[in-house]
């Protein structure tokens, strides 16, 4: 998805092209709704603890500046930070890892017309 304000400065259809690709790199990098609850879960966390942002950082084999946007909603969380946090926090890996694929899922393909008959095939084999 893209919106176009205004015209296109060249009719070079490149111009149109690169805009486009821009904009899906722009989507590909925008949290979605897991990313952003799974940040506000480790800020909130974080705190409750009394843990400096670099000390989870490190955990996290991430700098300071990419948790605090991670934590801001301004970055994408990885699937991969799910058993850090759990094991730094001692929550539960098992519902944290079913939100991430639920919610990434719902994100993904929910608004497909047959979502919940592929979910339902997938779970039946």
């Amino acid at each position: 998805m893209f919106i176009l304000c205004g015209r296109i400065p060249s009719s070079n259809p490149l111009n149109l092209i690169a805009f486009v690709s821009f904009d899906a790199l722009v989507q590909k990098n925008m949290p979605n709704t897991w990313s952003r609850e799974f940040g506000a879960l480790i800020s909130a966390q974080r705190k409750l603890k009394n843990l400096p942002l670099r000390k989870v950082a490190a955990a996290l084999d991430i700098d300071t500046s990419t948790l605090s946007k991670i934590e801001k909603g301004e970055r994408p969380a990885s699937s991969k930070m799910i058993p850090v946090i759990a094991e730094l926090f001692g929550l539960d890996f098992k519902e944290l890892q079913i939100r991430y694929l639920s919610q990434t899922l719902k994100d993904e393909f929910g608004k497909e017309p047959f979502f919940k008959e592929a979910i339902i095939m997938i779970t039946d084999k």
